[in-house]
């Protein structure tokens, strides 16, 4: 019985030290900045100023809700004449209360909106590295990319940076803009 275990944790350890080894065979890790992949093909300046073109649509559209609600009270204010009666004024206020809180709610909206739009850019721009930096990768026989970022890759080799193959390949794939 002993010699059986003895042999069954001799091949265990065979096992192990060959499985070790052919994963080690079939590549490595490699890092890539994505930040600094997105400034070198200018992707960063064209997702700020799209962000920025999106915030500014939606607020004009906001400033065109308010003056919508302004003109909705002052044309009730008018209706009502220059001395409201008590019900008048009680009515015009629920209006201003009613109105504040629908500019809130579509301020909240545009908020969440330009949020949206902001991370379908960006996952957009991953999307298309993440396909360049599998294409370095299978070139390069790599079994793992990943993104450099200070809370999860400490330190690493700069050899190992793919970051500029990986803007070289998107460069040459991206239609021209």
């Amino acid at each position: 019985m002993r010699t059986y275990n003895l042999m069954m944790l001799a091949t265990s350890v065979l096992f192990t030290v060959g499985c070790n080894r052919s994963a080690e065979q079939s590549g490595s890790v490699a890092v890539v900045d994505l930040d600094q992949v997105a400034a070198q093909l200018g992707s960063d300046a064209r997702i700020l100023a799209a962000v920025k073109g999106h915030e500014t649509t939606l607020n004009q559209q906001l400033a065109a809700a308010k003056a919508s609600y302004e003109n909705q009270l002052r044309a009730t204010q008018k209706n009502f004449g220059s001395q409201p009666s008590p019900e008048q004024t009680q009515q015009l206020n629920r209006l201003k209360q009613q109105a504040n809180q629908q500019l809130k709610q579509v301020a909240q909206q545009a908020k969440g909106n330009l949020q949206q739009h902001r991370a379908q850019l960006l996952l957009q721009f991953r999307d298309e590295a993440k396909q360049a930096a599998h294409q370095v990768a299978h070139e390069q026989n790599l079994s793992m990319v990943v993104t450099k970022n200070d809370a999860v890759v400490l330190v690493y080799n700069e050899a190992v940076d793919i970051t500029s193959e990986v803007a070289e390949r998107m460069q040459t794939a991206a239609p021209v803009r």
